[in-house]
């Protein structure tokens, strides 16, 4: 592994421990909420099958800079199905996907139903962690990797039927 795939993979592991937190403030129980998940178009490693898409509202990116952002999801996806087995059932699926012309998506799917309404509001309060996490480690291994423009970080929150329970998009600032 390369030192940008540690770093990649560094990145991921702090922004999960701060999911993790946020997941364990978040109850169990049905949801309220019935919105359906946005469609990616990358590879995923779960222990359940997600759908795949495209996504053709992003701006094309740069051959260098959609390779770059392709390489850090491929290096990460390899750590998925040992982050899946640490969170022992929180997550069914955790999937890491690139969009163009530079976002890195994280979308996390719990493994039960947790209610929606006490989920948001667990995870809105680690919203600001997770925009430290972008800044501190995130953002500078994206740009180590050579992804050098429009750097995103969308983190997305399923429940396990699907619906979408939140979503916050770290910016560079």
């Amino acid at each position: 592994m390369t030192i940008s795939g540690r770093r990649a993979s560094a990145s991921l592991l702090s922004a999960l421990s701060v999911l993790a937190l946020g997941a364990a403030l978040a109850g169990c129980g049905s949801s309220d909420s019935t919105s359906t998940p946005k469609e990616s178009t990358s590879a995923t490693a779960s222990s359940s099958d997600s759908a795949s898409g495209s996504d053709d509202t992003a701006a094309p990116a740069s051959d260098d800079q959609h390779e770059a952002l392709a390489s850090m999801v491929s290096q990460a996806q390899g750590q998925v199905a040992d982050l899946i087995k640490m969170f022992k059932g929180l997550y069914s699926d955790i999937e890491i996907a690139g969009e163009d012309p530079g976002t890195l998506v994280y979308r996390y799917t719990y493994g039960q139903q947790v209610d929606g309404a006490t989920a948001k509001a667990a995870l809105e309060k680690q919203y600001s962690t997770l925009q430290s996490s972008c800044e501190a480690s995130v953002f500078p291994a994206m740009k180590a990797a050579g992804v050098t423009t429009d750097r995103e970080v969308l983190y997305e929150f399923h429940n396990s039927d699907g619906a979408t329970i939140g979503s916050y998009t770290c910016t560079e600032k």
